[in-house]
Order: C-alpha cells, then sequence, then structure tokens
C-alpha cells in the first residue's frame, strides 16, 4: 500500500498530509517525500503519434486487445503494436500504468473515451 503513495506528485502528498494528523502521521512514518515522476513523461506524450493517442483513449482496464482493435476497426495485432509504442514512448510496462500516466498528462479528455 506504501508503494503507491510513493507515487504521489511532490503537491498532492502534502495535500494528502493536510487532510487529518493520521495522514500527516502516516507519510512522515513511511518517510514520503513524493515525487515528480510525471516530468520526464511531459515531454514523452508530445512524442505519441495520433494514432497511438486514439489507441489509448480506446483503451479500457478490462478490455482485450481483440476488443479494442474490434472497436478501432483495425486488425489486433495493429493494437499490439501501437501499445508497445506507447509502453516504450511513457516508460511503462501494463496498460494501468499508462492510462494512469495518460490521465495525469491530460491526454485522455471525456469525449475521447467514446473514441
Amino acid at each position: 500500500m506504501v508503494a503507491s503513495f510513493r507515487l504521489l506528485p511532490h503537491e498532492t502528498l502534502a495535500q494528502f498530509a493536510l487532510l487529518h494528523p493520521d495522514a500527516e502521521r502516516f507519510v512522515a512514518e513511511h518517510a514520503l517525500t513524493g515525487t515528480s515522476y510525471l516530468a520526464p513523461y511531459q515531454a514523452v506524450a508530445g512524442a505519441l503519434s495520433e494514432r497511438e493517442l486514439v489507441v489509448l483513449r480506446a483503451l479500457d482496464p478490462g478490455a482485450t486487445v481483440e476488443q479494442v482493435a474490434k472497436k478501432l476497426f483495425v486488425a489486433s495485432n495493429t493494437v499490439k503494436a501501437q501499445l508497445r509504442s506507447i509502453y516504450r514512448k511513457l516508460n511503462v510496462s501494463t496498460r494501468t500504468e499508462a492510462l494512469l500516466v495518460a490521465a495525469e498528462l491530460g491526454l485522455l479528455d471525456q469525449d475521447s473515451r467514446s473514441a
């Protein structure tokens, strides 16, 4: 559980600590300082191609590659290749990580999720 808190940006972790004395104690006990983990992603996010953005926005956490491909009217191998490229560019290894980073960077807007 503590690992998740280590990934929070500095500002978010500071706001969390201010919510309640127990939260402040939790942050202190685990020596949580936050991170600026999004900094390297912000430059890379601009390197995503338009089709990679379409695939990223079409991802649903529980959907299979085949379901995403069907939704986008492309072959599943196309989606697989684009996902590999997205993961490499965002320096992540899972769909969940990719979606989290994309959401933090504002790459997923409400309208695009219905692509």
